[in-house]
């Protein structure tokens, strides 16, 4: 069977869906939820950040990664979940937060989807990498 075949096949699965009401997009995890609504209280200190995202291990990481490359490193490594905060300031945080979780929305299981969603996801990071 041709792409094309297959793509039309997907098209016509995915607006019979939407017609009939029957497709339920995801919405954000609850960790990334509580992790936005946390940095976006501007009263709230990087350690009390801190203890929400380190409530997902995978996140508390990821931070923490991203906070010792090349682009955020400082003099000295960044060890705990605070310390990225510091260094990477809640709005980066809060963008990041929510690029990792739509991340993982976009993860498909049948391949076709799977196609789709990954030029999807790099197109629109490229368009945000643009903006």
């Amino acid at each position: 069977m041709s792409n094309k075949v297959l793509e039309d096949k997907f098209y016509v699965a995915l607006l019979d869906d939407l017609e009939k009401q029957k497709l339920v997009l995801p919405t954000l995890p609850e960790i990334a939820l509580k992790i936005r609504d946390a940095v976006s209280d501007e009263d709230a200190s990087a350690k009390e950040i801190a203890t929400v995202i380190s409530e997902d291990p995978a996140i508390a990481a990821q931070m923490i990664q991203v906070a010792n490359s090349p682009l955020l490193r400082g003099s000295q490594k960044t060890e705990t979940v605070d310390q990225a905060i510091t260094r990477m300031g809640h709005t980066l945080v809060k963008s990041m937060v929510t690029t990792m979780a739509m991340e993982q929305i976009f993860q498909a299981t049948h391949p076709i989807t799977e196609k789709y969603m990954q030029s999807i996801w790099s197109q629109s990071t490229q368009v945000a990498s643009i903006a």
